[in-house]
């Protein structure tokens, strides 16, 4: 699956809600492998939408079924800190020249061709 695939994708929670779409991945900037997800918290009680990142030991990707973020609701998203990006930080959903959305994403070292 490459980074491009999983922006837009509905991210579900606690007990399979609806709780917004992801509309960014921070990469780490030495491994290039995806260190957060930025979500868009939707229909979030008193304050509407929000934009969080949530590390990737939180996730859970389901090709046919969207992104999965354990342990979180709309109440946990509105709680959390508005996703701000650094200018150390990689991230798809800005220019980068390391990487380009199309590209797989790393989860591990990939082996040299020579290989």
């Amino acid at each position: 699956m490459t980074g491009a695939a999983l922006l837009g994708r509905t991210v579900y929670g606690e007990g399979e809600e609806q709780i917004g779409t992801v509309v960014d991945i921070v990469l780490d900037p030495h491994t290039h492998a995806i260190h957060q997800l930025v979500i868009e918290g939707t229909d979030l009680s008193n304050s509407g939408h929000k934009t969080v990142a949530v590390d990737m030991g939180r996730v859970q990707v389901r090709p046919e079924q969207g992104v999965r973020i354990t342990g979180l609701t709309r109440g946990g998203i509105a709680a959390m800190p508005d996703f701000t990006p650094d200018d150390a930080s990689i991230a798809l959903g800005r220019s980068s020249s390391k990487m380009r959305a199309s590209d797989p994403i790393p989860h591990a070292p990939q082996p040299s061709p020579d290989r």
